[in-house]
């Protein structure tokens, strides 16, 4: 049996350990892009919501921009969640499901549309809708504070806000009411 010479590992090893080193440095990277793309979309979303006279102005400047967008945008949820009409979500579903949405997508988007409508509803000064409409709250399994996700979600109702299948959405709505 042949030994290989110790430079010949050890080259071998330097090699695995510069082409790691390149993979992680590229997954950082990958994951650097997303995270700031999602900031991009939950600043995009707060600055829209930002403009309907719902929120009220930002607090203090120490508080981290992202997280400050994110309870602002929740803020906007809550009060305009007596507006959600549970028709929405109907229009919602036949919609995405016509358009070939993928599954995932379509509880973005349907968030999206509610809150849309819901929000100009709001800003038009309509009553909100009586207690049998309201749209039931989501059934959530467990509750888990995990702000990975909260971000992920935030910033995919944001790119659901401005596609073409949640304009037809709120146009459907906007007939029905």
């Amino acid at each position: 049996m042949a030994q290989l010479p110790v430079e010949a590992v050890l080259e071998l090893l330097g090699l695995v350990a510069i082409s790691w080193s390149i993979v992680l440095a590229l997954a950082r990277w990958v994951r650097s892009v997303h995270r700031r793309r999602q900031a991009v979309d939950i600043a995009r979303l707060a600055g829209v919501l930002r403009t309907s006279d719902v929120t009220s102005p930002p607090s203090s400047d120490d508080e981290p921009a992202l997280y400050r967008q994110m309870v602002e945008i929740c803020d906007v949820f809550l009060t305009v969640r007596p507006y959600i009409r549970s028709s929405v979500r109907a229009f919602a579903v036949a919609t995405s499901r016509r358009h070939r949405v993928l599954p995932w997508r379509r509880e973005r988007i349907a968030a999206a549309a509610e809150m849309r409508v819901a929000l100009d509803d709001y800003c038009r000064g309509r009553r909100p809708v009586a207690v049998e409409e309201i749209a039931p709250e989501p059934e959530r399994q467990e509750i888990v504070v995990d702000e990975v996700r909260e971000i992920a979600w935030l910033a995919g109702v944001s790119r659901a806000w401005h596609a073409p299948v949640t304009d037809e959405i709120v146009r459907l709505a906007d007939e029905e009411a």
